[in-house]
């Protein structure tokens, strides 16, 4: 469980979600950084900005509503955000130094 889901206050609880889409929203800019530096093409920009926008949706849909299926959802997308952005960014690379 979540910290501060034992707490009773709903202010308190909302730093969560708020945390959450802070981070997602970070993660957009961020993830973009080897397309920046010329390391992937337009490919991996397409699957990052898709994945980043996944990301931040669901962490939107956590922020309105702080409960188990949303959390879970936002774990699930999180989960599936790692591999996907990896393996975007592996074939594309690899494609450019062909």
């Amino acid at each position: 469980k979540m910290l501060p889901a034992a707490v009773q206050d709903r202010g308190a609880r909302r730093i969560v979600g708020c945390l959450a889409l802070a981070y997602a929203l970070a993660l957009l800019p961020t993830s973009l950084l080897p397309a920046e530096l010329g390391l992937t093409g337009s490919t991996f920009s397409v699957v990052a900005i898709a994945l980043g926008l996944m990301y931040i949706a669901a962490a939107i849909q956590f922020l309105r509503d702080e409960s188990t299926l949303t959390a879970r959802r936002l774990l699930w997308v999180s989960l599936v955000y790692l591999p996907v952005w990896l393996l975007a960014l592996v074939v594309d690379h690899w494609q450019m130094l062909k």
